[in-house]
């Protein structure tokens, strides 16, 4: 008669602790994340037809519009730019700081399990707004998301198929940093 293993281990409690310490910590990198857009591309003063006007530029590429002529509003729109922009960084790199730490803590107790190449793929398909909505992570790739769900890991059986890592530089035209050759 076979014997009846369990195919996944539970999570230890400080296991359980660091994982809900690092979801809340990446929750608020998201957020910090999407409060920074708001203040991408810059703003400056524009000379055109003698006059002075504000400018705000969206890209690199010179794509932006003007915001008006100089004056008292427009120059504490400006300053008041500048402050949320910088202090969108601050808090962004901040929590960064926090997010880098939690990641070190999660590799000390045995929890950062899923593939370098899919955490760069989803933190890629994040920052383009695209998770969530359409896409749908299938395969032995999505059990990392079952075990997380679950507060479980499942044997190392179940998830050593190479159905993603056996061709990383697959996905290295999406981003350079997602060529793990």
């Amino acid at each position: 008669m076979k014997e009846n293993i369990p195919e996944f281990n539970e999570l230890k409690d400080n296991q359980r602790r660091v994982y809900i310490d690092a979801v809340q910590v990446y929750e608020a990198h998201l957020k910090a994340t999407r409060r920074s857009h708001h203040y991408l591309g810059s703003m400056y003063w524009k000379k055109a037809k003698g006059h002075e006007y504000l400018f705000r530029l969206h890209d690199r590429y010179g794509n932006g519009r003007s915001l008006g002529r100089r004056s008292s509003e427009a120059e504490k729109l400006l300053e008041e730019f500048k402050k949320r922009k910088r202090e969108a960084k601050e808090v962004l790199a901040s929590i960064g700081e926090r997010l880098k730490e939690q990641a070190r803590f999660c590799k000390a107790v045995g929890i950062q399990r899923v593939p370098n190449v899919l955490t760069g793929i989803l933190r890629l398909l994040e920052s383009e707004g695209l998770l969530g909505r359409s896409l749908m992570i299938v395969g032995t790739n999505a059990l990392y998301a079952y075990e997380a769900a679950a507060g479980v890991r499942f044997v190392p059986s179940l998830t050593s198929t190479q159905d993603m890592v056996s061709r990383p530089s697959l996905f290295s035209h999406l981003h350079p940093s997602l060529d793990y050759r």
